[in-house]
This record gives C-alpha cells, sequence and structure tokens, in this order.
C-alpha cells in the first residue's frame, strides 16, 4: 500500500579514515559562548558536529587548529562562529582522530 513505510531508507552517512558508524567520541566541550557539557563529537557529510543528544547541535568549522596537551583540541572558528571550541577527549586515540579529520578538511577547498 505505502512503498516508503516498508522499504527503508538506504541513506547512510560516509565514515572515512579512522572514523566508522561504531565510533563514538565524547569530549568535555566548551565555548567561549558559556557552553561547556560533555558532548558527542560526530562528523556528517564531513562536517565536524557537537552533539548535546535531546538539546543542543553546533558545526565546528575551524580557521585554525590547536593541539593543547594529549588530550585536548582547541578549535578557533572566529569571532563570528563559536570563537575558541575546546575539546577535552578522553583518549589521546580519539583526539588524534578527530584532529586529523578536522586537518583534512581545513586543508580541502
Amino acid at each position: 500500500m505505502y512503498g516508503w513505510l516498508e522499504h527503508p531508507s538506504e541513506a547512510t552517512v560516509n565514515f572515512d579514515l579512522d572514523t566508522s558508524k561504531s565510533d563514538e567520541f565524547w569530549a568535555l566541550v566548551s565555548t567561549g559562548e558559556g557552553y561547556i557539557k560533555r558532548s558527542r563529537v560526530q562528523f556528517e557529510r564531513d562536517i565536524c558536529f557537537v552533539v548535546d543528544p535531546g538539546s543542543h547541535i553546533f558545526e565546528v568549522i575551524p580557521r585554525k587548529l590547536m593541539r593543547m596537551d594529549e588530550v585536548t583540541l582547541v578549535a578557533a572558528t572566529g569571532f563570528w562562529n563559536y570563537g575558541n571550541v575546546v575539546m577535552r577527549f578522553d583518549s589521546s586515540s580519539d583526539a588524534d582522530k578527530i584532529e586529523r579529520r578536522l586537518k583534512q578538511k581545513m586543508q580541502s577547498p
């Protein structure tokens, strides 16, 4: 009767490099806007999003990326966006993976 109800969408999100659908990256995220919360960091359509499930989501498009220590990244997004987005990850491997993805995005036009 309703064909679109019988066949779920085949749409998928493209996760490449070291990230896959099963990878979840959690970090304590703070911005200059007063946002500070443990949030999920994920990529969708090659855009980095900070997701607070059920309440808040914003994109991180860095102009500059700095590694403060083995688990902390600072993405400078500019004055008109969120300023400096500080992400403190649970492990250095999570920080490495996100850093690689963000640097790759910064280098592509």
